[in-house]
């Protein structure tokens, strides 16, 4: 989440920072390399899932081929030829640990937002539950 104050006012709102760890001066991101996959363990420890071929980049272009991660990505299945996607689980009633990992982010979200003094909030919401993230992942 990312802070935005609002010109000549004390108000401030939030935004989602959707760049991931592209903008934390923390993290050294290596392209070649790409980003860690936390979901990695999650999927799993599912033990549903079986590999089905390596990812495949469409491009010739030197660029992409040289930070394509083709030799190291792995795509899954489910048996029965069900693709392996939080809405296949979450229309199936499973909640999944990124389900679980959502709604402890936008609680702790919330949390902060609230305690801000000044902060623009659309509504006071509700606790987010895993339950309601899958609820909303199905009914997309």
């Amino acid at each position: 989440m990312r802070q935005i104050n609002i010109r000549n006012s004390s108000q401030r709102f939030l935004l989602y920072d959707t760049a991931g760890p592209y903008t934390d001066c923390d993290i050294k991101v290596n392209l070649t390399e790409g980003i860690s996959s936390i979901r990695q363990d999650w999927i799993a420890r599912r033990n549903d899932t079986y590999p089905i071929c390596k990812a495949k980049t469409n491009s010739d272009a030197p660029g992409v081929k040289a930070l394509s991660r083709d030799d190291r990505v792995i795509l899954k299945g489910i048996a029965g030829g069900a693709p392996v996607t939080q809405l296949f689980y979450a229309k199936n009633g499973i909640i999944t640990p990124e389900m679980e990992y959502v709604a402890v982010r936008e609680n702790a979200l919330l949390e902060q937002a609230e305690a801000i003094p000044g902060l623009l909030l659309p509504t006071k919401t509700r606790k987010i539950t895993p339950e309601f993230v899958r609820e909303e992942v199905a009914c997309v």
